[in-house]
């Protein structure tokens, strides 16, 4: 029998809502799921904003601190040509990322 409540409760097999008659606990119900839903959407925002942030922030680091390696004449493992790439790829990712 217990297979049975776990099956339903797996499956989704119970009823989507409950059927409410009385008009104030319908309107409870209703800005209880508004408002969880509107939680968990600034939730969602909030880690995507500090995402964005993060990211434009790397690769504003990395603009800036390759020419100053290049600058400084510090001897790196990749060639010039190859350094000049990456400032073009994080320059294009940087102005076409959405912010």
């Amino acid at each position: 029998m217990s297979y049975d409540i776990y099956s339903k409760w797996l499956f989704s097999l119970y009823p989507m809502e409950r059927s409410i008659n009385d008009p104030g606990e319908k309107l409870l119900n209703s800005m209880r799921t508004t408002a969880r839903c509107r939680f968990h959407a600034a939730q969602r925002l909030k880690k995507q904003g500090d995402f964005s942030f993060f990211t434009t922030t790397i690769l504003s680091l990395g603009l800036i601190l390759i020419p100053l390696i290049q600058n400084a004449e510090i001897k790196l493992a990749y060639s010039d040509k190859a350094l000049n790439m990456m400032q073009i790829f994080l320059l294009y990712q940087f102005w076409f990322t959405p912010q």
